[in-house]
């Protein structure tokens, strides 16, 4: 089952399913999260209630921990063309 078919299937209100989500996205994409978000997803996991865990972890779960020491911060950048598209008058009216 390919990720896409198991989100649209995924019921959005059971915090088990977000978190193994959120798991297998950051997997998928070579991501390492941070020991504080790890920890609430495993909280997740194990069907804690939402509410109590940003109660307590709200803090440790700011943007700074998202993602773990060594982790890419943001996609490399696109590599740059050296010439332009070519375009086909025929197909296009501009």
């Amino acid at each position: 089952m390919s990720m896409a078919s198991e989100a649209e299937g995924m019921d959005e209100s059971d915090p088990r399913q977000a978190a193994q989500m959120m798991r297998k996205l950051s997997e998928s994409m070579g991501l390492k999260l941070g020991d504080g978000f790890q920890e609430a997803m495993r909280r997740m996991e194990a069907g804690d209630d939402l509410n109590q865990i940003e109660a307590e972890m709200g803090d440790i779960l700011s943007e700074s921990d998202l993602l773990a020491e060594g982790s890419p911060r943001s996609l490399p950048p696109a590599p740059a063309h050296s010439t332009r598209p070519q375009v086909d008058e025929t197909l296009y009216e501009l």
